[in-house]
């Protein structure tokens, strides 16, 4: 079939389903895959450009299951294309292969290592990022010969056939060659094994994966003035998404690029963007917040060091490599203060120019802008979160009028710990003079940085959430309706930018909440009891009891739900909302 043909391939005319996914994924024992497995699997090296944009596009929004092998060809097959990706469907192209396997690009083995390490080495080859032994990122957007070289020894490895596809070595016994199905393997264009669970395999997809990486935000820097000024922000949204380790010279480009096109950036793009920089450095944090002696000692528990903060057990260690963490990172300490400064600069530009948009901003873009604000440590003045306030005020007003049944607590997400109780943070009245736009650290002080963001991430829930759809659909999935999650993430987010919210504020919050109190999961309980405790708001005795009434309930819903006891969920800190409880009243 000629390359040119699989444009039906096209979604513009794919309507994505709202039901469970297509597909379900067959044994890899069975050896036997769909047949859009197999006619992608021998297409897939024939493919342009376009064509292999569309291909993707329509396996991401069909929900379709590829395996780890078909997931490896595409990325080895797809690599030699990237020059010819239009910067139109740059940003599309890695959210899909993010949709198709959250995991692919995030670094966590040591296979990544050996892409990445020769290269951070190599003299003259460009920039390098130090984030640690064991988590190597994209290290730089120079191309040098160098760097060259170190790619194509690490491709190279990457695809060097796995011992379940054809064997690592022309010597191989037939027991070994029984494993080819049909004779063919990954890369003479037989459909092969699935790899999954095969470690070799899995270290090969993981140093392809880290290649691809690089060589995306590579081009993605060389071509930054082609893009448009919505494209930068869903790049931005793409690699954060990706858990990949964004270097240092691509955000500090992305971020001028972005601020000297802010004039014509839309409404949702704008908060995207904020989102996306605080989601980067939350990333980054997360990573250098890792102990060295830990890294090799298996995976960290669910809740150790995950997207949502460092919990308290971890902020010990944390402090622990705090001074070795500083030293890695700030390793070009010009190059930390030229991104501090575009950084400041973007968000300068953003916060001005979005004021007379927050109005089109859906509400959970808007609650995502506020918590991309507290993550990123900007205070903006007090007139800018006046009219913020008067946003959300406005729109928990309006929907009092047609309230939403609650959504069912199946269909929530997980719960969080229980955060320990902490002081009130620096209060800001709304009535006192305005200051600059935007309050943050100057570039002298990107070595204090990340101790200035551990003081607070150890208690405090965070509310950071990156759009999950691709650019094509992201402005016909954003929510108008305050949910029990943005509810209690609003709540967290105005705690955290250090404002006192007026009490007309207050009661409206409180009345929306209470129509959707039932709805509230352990999570989301577990943000609104910490906004209540920072805030110091008291509701009445009866609101306290429903609360508590259903806090109660939770509980052995955890309890079912994670097979454990449900206190122990929510940190062991069971009695922190019973003693605010008791003093309500």
């Amino acid at each position: 079939m000629p390359a040119g043909e699989i444009l039906f391939f096209k979604s513009s005319s794919f309507s994505e389903p709202s039901g469970p996914p297509t597909h379900t994924p067959i044994q890899s024992s069975t050896h036997i895959h769909p047949p859009w497995h197999q006619v992608t699997w021998s297409l897939l090296p024939q493919l342009r450009a376009a064509d292999l944009t569309a291909v993707l596009d329509f396996v991401a929004r069909a929900r379709l299951s590829p395996t780890r092998t078909w997931l490896r060809r595409c990325l080895e097959t797809s690599l030699p294309h990237l020059p010819q990706v239009s910067p139109r469907d740059l940003p599309g192209l890695l959210f899909d292969l993010t949709e198709l396997d959250d995991r692919l690009f995030a670094p966590r083995g040591a296979a990544a290592t050996a892409v990445t390490c020769a290269f951070n080495a190599s003299p003259g080859g460009g920039a390098t990022v130090a984030l640690g032994d064991g988590f190597p990122g994209p290290a730089a957007v120079a191309t040098t010969p160098a760097t060259r070289a170190s790619e194509a020894t690490g491709i190279a490895a990457a695809t060097k056939p796995g011992p379940g596809d054809i064997g690592q070595q022309r010597g191989t016994t037939k027991e070994s060659q029984g494993k080819i199905k049909g004779g063919k393997g990954v890369n003479d264009g037989g459909v092969g094994h699935d790899d999954d669970g095969n470690d070799g395999a899995e270290r090969g997809l993981e140093a392809l994966a880290a290649a691809w990486l690089r060589r995306y935000l590579q081009l993605c820097t060389e071509k930054l003035s082609r893009f448009t000024a919505g494209g930068v922000a869903q790049m931005m949204v793409a690699v954060a998404r990706s858990g990949g380790l964004a270097d240092a010279r691509w955000l500090q480009a992305a971020c001028a690029t972005l601020a000297s096109k802010s004039d014509v950036l839309g409404a949702n793009d704008m908060a995207d963007a904020v989102i996306a920089l605080a989601a980067l450095r939350r990333r980054r944090f997360e990573v250098l917040a890792v102990q060295p002696s830990t890294r090799n000692q298996g995976p960290q528990p669910a809740d150790a060091v995950s997207w949502g903060g460092i919990n308290t057990a971890d902020a010990a260690a944390a402090k622990g490599v705090a001074s070795a963490s500083a030293s890695r990172s700030s390793s070009s300490p010009s190059a930390d203060g030229r991104i501090q400064r575009e950084q400041r600069v973007l968000l300068e530009a953003l916060l001005s120019r979005c004021t007379t948009k927050l109005s089109l901003l859906p509400d959970d873009r808007l609650v995502g802008l506020m918590a991309g604000l507290a993550e990123l440590d900007v205070r903006p003045d007090s007139a800018w979160l006046g009219t913020l306030l008067d946003m959300t005020l406005t729109r928990m007003t309006s929907e009092a009028a047609a309230p939403s049944a609650p959504p069912s607590l199946a269909t929530l997400p997980a719960s969080l710990p229980m955060p320990a109780p902490m002081p009130n943070p620096p209060e800001r009245s709304l009535q006192e003079p305005s200051t600059a736009a935007v309050t943050s650290s100057s570039p002298s002080a990107a070595a204090t940085a990340e101790s200035d963001l551990k003081k607070l991430t150890p208690w405090a829930p965070s509310d950071l959430r990156l759009p999950s759809v691709a650019p094509a659909g992201s402005g016909s999935v954003s929510s108008r309706a305050f949910s029990p999650r943005l509810l209690s993430e609003l709540l967290v987010s105005v705690a955290k930018l250090g404002v006192v919210p007026p009490r007309r504020w207050t009661r409206a919050f409180l009345e929306a909440a209470s129509r959707q109190l039932e709805g509230f999961d352990a999570a989301s309980l577990n943000r609104l009891l910490w906004g209540l405790v920072v805030l110091d708001m008291r509701p009445s005795r009866e609101w306290t009891n429903r609360l508590m009434e259903h806090v109660r309930q939770c509980l052995p819903a955890e309890e079912q739900r994670s097979g454990g006891p449900g206190s122990a969920d929510w940190g062991e800190r069971y009695d922190m909302p019973l003693v605010w409880a008791a003093g309500q009243g």
